[in-house]
């Protein structure tokens, strides 16, 4: 048996030397007040201050710096649209689709420029995706990447002989091949970090913000019973924004979970020929993501989990590990057996729609808001913290607008009624495989 981490593989490693984050004690005064260290929150940071060098902002972390998913993400980075390419355009249309498609480019774009801008070593590179499929999806990828050639986008069909090519297995019977970056998601968030010290933004670790009084100025009343009195607010905290009395209904919590192996041996890193390291998605809508790390382990990242009136407890990890361990045994049988080493689960922000949630507060005081990021937290949270700096700026932008226009998502069921939805639908998905 091998020991394994009941932790994010990427928070495990050091990351923040010469850097110290203090406790909030006493009483703070800012501009401008962000709760939440994750990538929304860092990225505002990092903008407000680029734009306003003498702006008061300061950052405020219940946790850890990336202690939620944006430091449990698997690190893709691409411009496929909140529901993929084939679905988005039957459902909405041409025009609708190109306009998310070029906002989740932007979000692609302001990554990249904040690593250059911070000199961000998080291992970018640019692999590509395997979009995969059993027997029954070869219809549905066919039009997925018919829909991506007629936005000019480079996917390409894959009969099950050419999937093998990429990567040796004989459990996909079709796929898309496309375009995309990875990155290791836990060195991105500590870069902004960095970055966001460098500008002059002041960062607080365990200050849990209990209660959040909006006004002129607003009041924020820590755990440990400090004080933070700030002009403007940014909720830049997905998943948890409910707890903080906010977005009930409307931006819910979901669970998805990973494992990582030990690092794979040469024999086995051959017997997958996955030399291009590409990225895979799996079509199902309950299907995984599987990819290779830098040193050479292999993570699954699958299962989602809700927890009744918004619960952001952790699932069951041993379960979570025994699935994904089934999960990878049965696309790659040759790795048998599989030797874990972490297991995780991260906290996403959902909206009914997909759409992410960026906008300001109407009534008393200014509270500008990133959240809802659907599972494309990478690329929407990154934009998200430019957006709010645009809002806070009274700036205007092509990105903003289309933000604007879905900045309140459509109210989800009451429970037990949500509860109950969410699991009927996802047992559904799972029998019709889809």
């Amino acid at each position: 048996m091998y020991p394994v981490k009941d932790a994010s593989l990427w928070l495990d490693e050091p990351g923040f030397d010469g850097l110290e984050f203090p406790q909030a004690d006493g009483r703070i005064e800012a501009d401008v007040a962000i709760i939440g260290a994750g990538i929304t929150g860092l990225s505002a940071a990092c903008h407000l201050k680029a734009r306003f060098p003498d702006l008061a902002a300061v950052v405020l972390e219940r946790d850890q710096v990336g202690a939620g998913a944006s430091g449990r993400s698997s690190g893709a980075l691409t411009d496929i649209p909140e529901r993929r390419w084939a679905y988005k355009l039957a459902k909405d249309g041409e025009e609708e689709t190109r306009r998310a498609a070029a906002f989740q480019r932007s979000g692609v774009e302001t990554v990249l420029s904040l690593i250059r801008e911070g000199e961000i070593d998080c291992h970018l590179g640019s692999p590509g995706y395997l979009m995969l499929g059993l027997e029954r999806h070869v219809p549905y990828l066919k039009r997925e990447a018919e829909a991506m050639q007629r936005f000019g986008r480079q996917g390409r069909f894959l009969t099950r002989d050419e999937v093998k090519t990429f990567v040796r297995q004989d459990f996909y019977h079709a796929g898309v091949y496309a375009p995309a970056y990875w990155l290791n998601p836990g060195r991105y968030v500590r870069g902004l970090a960095r970055l966001a010290l460098h500008r002059g933004a002041r960062i607080f670790e365990q200050a849990a913000v209990r209660k959040v009084r909006p006004g002129h100025p607003a009041q924020l009343r820590l755990s440990g019973g400090g004080e933070v009195q700030a002009n403007t607010i940014v909720l830049a905290t997905n998943g948890y924004t409910s707890k903080l009395g906010f977005f009930r209904r409307r931006v819910f919590p979901i669970h998805t979970c990973a494992v990582a192996t030990e690092p794979l041996s040469p024999a086995e890193l051959d017997s997958l020929g996955w030399e291009g390291r590409q990225v895979i998605f799996e079509a199902a809508q309950t299907g995984h993501t599987l990819f290779l790390t830098p040193d050479d382990r292999l993570v699954c990242r699958g299962t989602t989990h809700y927890h009744f009136n918004d619960g952001v407890e952790p699932p069951d990890l041993t379960k979570v590990e025994a699935r994904l361990t089934e999960a990878i045994h049965q696309r790659f049988p040759q790795l048998q057996p599989v030797r874990i080493s972490y297991r995780w689960s991260g906290v996403l922000g959902m909206t009914r729609w997909f759409y992410p949630a960026i906008g300001r507060l109407t009534g008393k005081g200014e509270v500008l808001y990133g959240i809802g990021y659907s599972g494309h937290g990478l690329a929407y949270a990154t934009l998200a913290g430019r957006l709010v700096t645009e809002m806070y700026a009274g700036d205007t932008s092509t990105e903003l607008a289309y933000a604007l226009e879905h900045a309140t998502p459509p109210l989800m069921p009451p429970e037990p009624f949500r509860y109950l939805g969410f699991y009927g639908l996802t047992r559904w998905w799972q029998k019709r495989g889809r």
